[in-house]
């Protein structure tokens, strides 16, 4: 059974992780069904590709003597093409899992951090310039109702390549019609002041005095939508109560047209596992319920006492999880909710 190149840059795409210490690197078991196969060679073609990739890019951290939430590690990465984490193409549970929301259309921002190449955010802006415009959108020409996805990332090479892709995508279906696409430049926990516009796609119908820039970095901007996938794992562990802190202070705690409706944090959990792990080095760093937990504590509550909860009984997995990512990619959704006493 032959493999190809592609899916060896599927990034720990197996049911079962385990730390060996004592190489200081995560070792893959193929064990989803996409790639068992009874040539055991092959299986072991991937692994051992899997596990120099790996090595590899956590070797460029530590050549570069600085953790994961630095630019120059980051950049080098997407310079050299070496990014495993990378789907090649949008994440099919992203608008599947949108879509399911009651309180979508209320959306009118979104923010997905560690962007990269971008595909997550033309199919997002794409989604919603097809979505069905209500009566008062109809009516309504303020720019408020039109919407604004925002793409951030460290690397520049990342967001050549989303702008690349934007064009393309321009070309191929034609220029957006009612929605915005940002694509900012700088550190996610420094916020959004020290952001810098990289890239701003307007709509079709806009006019040529349009400023691009409708969602205002210098004054403390929130956003109704906020995607995390393959963002929280790449952060060290000491860092992510910041993680938390910084969603609290990013997302909507009420949503334009609701005054009892907040935005939501959607977060696939991956690499997942049930129970937290210190052992393993990273990144990517292994990732469990509880680790958020912990980063959206009580401790990161806002001005008026209020938190953010994971809307379901527990994360669950998505009918369009990654087909290589089964048992590894759980759905977490999060919304602001009055502190518990």
């Amino acid at each position: 059974m032959m493999f190809s190149s592609r899916k060896f840059y599927l990034p720990m795409v197996d049911r079962k992780l385990y730390c060996r210490k004592e190489m200081k690197q995560m070792i893959v078991v193929f064990a989803s069904k996409r790639f068992v196969t009874p040539d055991t060679r092959d299986r072991d073609i991937i692994i051992n590709t899997k596990e120099k990739l790996v090595h590899r890019l956590r070797q460029v951290f530590q050549e570069s003597k600085s953790d994961s939430s630095t630019v120059d590690p980051w950049e080098r990465l997407w310079r050299d093409g070496l990014t495993p984490w990378d789907l090649g193409g949008p994440t099919p549970a992203l608008v599947s899992e949108v879509q399911q929301r009651p309180n979508h259309n209320l959306w009118r921002t979104a923010l997905l951090p560690g962007c990269g190449s971008g595909y997550d955010v033309v199919s997002l802006a794409r989604f919603w310039d097809d979505c069905q415009v209500t009566k008062k959108e109809k009516q309504d020409t303020n720019s408020s109702y039109q919407r604004t996805v925002v793409g951030l990332d460290l690397s520049e090479t990342s967001l050549h390549r989303a702008k690349q892709l934007l064009d393309e995508s321009v070309q191929t279906h034609g220029s957006f019609s009612r929605t915005n696409i940002l694509l900012y430049q700088g550190d996610f926990f420094a916020g959004p002041s020290a952001w810098h516009l990289f890239h701003a796609e307007k709509p079709s119908n806009k006019q040529d005095t349009f400023d691009p820039v409708s969602v205002d970095t210098t004054n403390n901007p929130t956003f109704d939508f906020i995607f995390d996938y393959t963002f929280f794992c790449a952060i060290p562990p000491e860092r992510r109560h910041d993680w938390g802190r910084v969603m609290t202070q990013l997302l909507s705690q009420k949503l334009h047209d609701s005054i009892d409706q907040s935005g939501e944090l959607l977060t696939l959990m991956f690499p997942y596992i049930p129970e937290p792990r210190t052992d393993c080095p990273g990144p990517p760093y292994l990732v469990s319920f509880r680790d958020y937990l912990a980063a959206l504590d009580n401790t990161n509550t806002s001005e008026d006492g209020i938190s953010l909860r994971l809307t379901t009984p527990s994360p669950y997995q998505s009918k369009d999880v990654v087909a290589s990512r089964f048992g590894q990619e759980m759905v977490g959704w999060w919304k602001f909710e009055s502190k518990k006493e």
